[in-house]
């Protein structure tokens, strides 16, 4: 392999590593069910609404204590065993939003959209996510249709999914917000949802490696090679 080759893809490793072993700012974070909802919680700057024409306040919820998978120190907070999520059931398409709006005056790189999902009782489902921000990209998959069966026993034992998408290469500026839209076949119920970022200067870092390798390459000194006569 080339050194210049070498180089480049120690770089480009570094852009995807970086930001998964700084540690995660928890941006929002909603559990408590309420619809319309504010985030339970949020970051200095930061605020949150869940909302939908269908959406409903659960009388079912997942009582597991984390956002999604994540139990990662800072992540994971102060999750109450509230007995309400937000459901959206019923025969037919559903869907429900939520909308996170940056007024920190800085730039945050994307990192984790976590949640815990459910179908309905009685109905199996199947569920996609997107997202758009403001000013930026519109409509961009970021989960593609995934079926969800969980279990169809009754109140308060259905079978939660935990659920966590990678954010790659998205920043978040002051003044923006993101809007994510989860679509479902048969509806379905949403507990225990946050978004997680990491600092801008972490993705500028990973860059930063990149490029000053880059400029080393360049400014190496060439080997000349004998002149044949």
């Amino acid at each position: 392999m080339k050194t210049s080759h070498f180089f480049l893809r120690i770089g480009a490793a570094i852009l995807v590593v970086v930001p998964q072993i700084v540690s995660a700012t928890l941006l929002v974070g909603f559990y408590d069910g309420r619809t319309p909802a504010n985030a339970d919680v949020a970051a200095p700057g930061f605020s949150g609404q869940i909302f939908g024409s269908q959406l409903l306040s659960g009388s079912w919820n997942s009582a597991d204590g984390t956002y999604g998978p994540d139990s990662a120190p800072g992540v994971a907070g102060a999750i109450d065993a509230s007995q309400t999520s937000f459901g959206f059931g019923g025969a037919g398409p559903r869907s429900a939003t939520m909308a996170v709006t940056n007024n920190s005056g800085s730039t945050y790189v994307l990192q984790r959209l976590l949640f815990d999902f459910t179908c309905d009782r009685g109905y199996p489902t199947t569920y996609a996510v997107s997202y758009s921000i403001s000013g930026g990209p519109s409509n961009v998959s970021l989960i593609s249709t995934t079926p969800d069966t969980g279990s169809v026993s009754g109140v308060n034992s259905l079978t939660w999914t935990d659920v966590a998408s990678r954010i790659l290469g998205v920043a978040l500026t002051a003044g923006q917000t993101i809007t994510f839209r989860w679509d479902t076949t048969n509806g379905g119920g949403l507990d225990n949802i946050a978004l997680t970022a990491i600092p801008e200067t972490c993705g500028l870092l990973a860059l930063g490696c990149v490029l000053g390798s880059g400029l080393f390459l360049r400014s190496r000194p060439r080997q000349m090679m004998p002149r044949v006569v």
